[in-house]
């Protein structure tokens, strides 16, 4: 509990990054993981900056939370999608450090692109990853080209196989139980 008598984590973030380019200025993360802690609140960061996250990691203990948003596997598919982003290579060697920190770690396979990549990822990250989120590609054309259900049948296979606690967002859920 925290003296605010909170359990749940506050997560930074999903709407943006906390790790943008202005951070490395005025260092805004640590101002409000400083700020969250000194309410003993749980945090989680979700980012995609790479090492540049890692700046903060004395501030976490073991109550708190460490991911990474991870939908490619190919630098050069990564530089496409995500142009600003740290390289997937980077974002598992984050895991893999927060995880021997004692973080609990967790990966955003969401968008997924290229389901067979997403398969990969999680193949190459369970040993140090303790949670997967999986979610569809929303809006976008090349949405309608993926085998949805199919990849939803294969992802839960994996996930299961491999022990790993998961959650499959509803977009793709729908796919299990026989949608379109």
């Amino acid at each position: 509990y925290s003296k605010l008598n909170e359990k749940r984590p506050i997560l930074m973030c999903f709407v943006t990054d906390p790790y943008q380019p202005a951070d490395d200025t005025h260092r805004l993360a640590r101002k409000a993981i400083l700020l969250l802690k000194s309410y003993d609140l749980r945090v989680v960061i979700l980012t995609k900056a790479g090492i540049r996250a890692q700046r903060d990691w004395d501030l976490l203990d073991k109550r708190d939370a460490f991911a990474t948003t991870l939908t490619l596997l190919s630098p050069g598919d990564s530089l496409i999608w995500e142009p600003y982003a740290a390289l997937p290579a980077e974002r598992m060697e984050n895991l893999r450090q927060a995880h021997e920190l004692g973080l609990e770690t967790w990966v955003s396979c969401e968008p997924v692109i290229y389901p067979e990549a997403t398969l990969e990822l999680i193949k190459l990250t369970a040993p140090f990853v303790d949670h997967y989120k999986v979610g569809t590609l929303n809006y976008h054309p090349h949405g309608k080209t993926i085998d949805w259900p199919k990849f939803a049948r294969n992802v839960k296979q994996l996930l299961e196989g491999l022990g790993k606690r998961y959650y499959l967002k509803k977009d793709l859920v729908r796919y299990l139980e026989g949608g379109s």
